[in-house]
């Protein structure tokens, strides 16, 4: 099997790197944008049509949140027109088409975590593109998958202009002995980009085809217990104090948007409660002279 995964240069796209070396019998690509633009048809349709692959991994996004408020039309192009070249080349080619979207998708008002048939109605414009894109693709694509995600913590990619996930800012100012003040208004599913890396993989190895699922670690969590448990799994001894403004953000996020559903086959035994992926992350990615606590 081979398998092109666009937005390799992102926090996801890293974590497809890290998975894609121990698979075995799949080849993985990872172009760069100047190989594969997506808001290019032209580009879309010349790598691809070289490539020949099984399946595109469509991870391709404009972010923070914020910057799709700034710039509409930006991520619009992206995340929306690019689904659409990414989906319809797929097509041609008899390959799966997968769509990483968001939480974002829905607003946040219900009391429950969503299912993946639960009405959606995005408010910002990062989930209004990002619903546009789901429904590219599916339409797009004969064979098509769309993987809802949400709390992205995990490797940070190579390039320094990227910015790190929120668990790294987060440790980064408790190493340097500031208090912490993190939103605990903000609920959502947090999840390990290895994690769902793996689940991505393991649903295209299984021959997963159609529909909409949420590839999430299991459990619910506020930005601030996210905060508060990676500062104790790190063994920092700096507070942590909830807030229930959201500072610093062009527009409010949603209230609460955990997601809920198990994914099929092989691909379910990767959806771990999240506290145990971040234990096992800090294990791996922090300095040494930090040695994290058990989850």
């Amino acid at each position: 099997m081979r398998v092109v995964v666009i937005g390799a240069g992102g926090l996801l796209g890293t974590a497809f790197r890290r998975v894609a070396g121990e698979l075995v019998g799949i080849d993985v690509l990872f172009p760069a944008r100047h190989e594969l633009d997506v808001t290019d048809p032209l580009s879309v349709e010349k790598y691809l049509g070289a490539t020949a692959p099984d399946a595109v991994v469509n991870a391709a996004a404009l972010l923070p949140a914020d910057l799709c408020e700034t710039h509409p039309r930006m991520a619009y192009e992206i995340q929306a027109l690019g689904a659409r070249w990414v989906s319809r080349a797929c097509d041609r080619l008899g390959a799966v088409s997968v769509y990483i979207s968001t939480d974002f998708v829905f607003d946040g008002t219900s009391a429950d975590s969503y299912a993946p048939d639960a009405p959606t109605r995005p408010t910002l414009t990062y989930g209004i593109t990002k619903r546009a894109g789901e429904l590219e693709n599916c339409l797009g694509a004969s064979r098509h998958l769309v993987l809802r995600t949400a709390g992205l913590f995990g490797p940070p990619p190579p390039v320094a202009r990227i910015r790190p996930c929120f668990v790294d800012r987060i440790l980064r100012k408790a190493d340097a002995g500031e208090p912490l003040q993190v939103v605990d208004s903000v609920v959502m599913s947090p999840t390990y980009t290895v994690d769902l890396a793996r689940m991505t993989f393991a649903m295209l190895e299984d021959g997963a085809v159609g529909g909409v699922h949420h590839a999430v670690n299991r459990g619910a969590a506020s930005w601030y217990e996210v905060a508060a448990t990676a500062v104790r799994l790190a063994d920092l001894d700096v507070p942590v104090t909830p807030q229930r403004e959201q500072a610093h953000v062009v527009a409010s996020r949603p209230a609460r948007t955990a997601l809920a559903g198990a994914l099929p086959g092989r691909a379910a035994a990767h959806q771990r409660p999240w506290q145990e992926s971040l234990a096992e992350y800090l294990r791996e990615y922090r300095p040494a002279r930090i040695q994290p606590r058990a989850a």
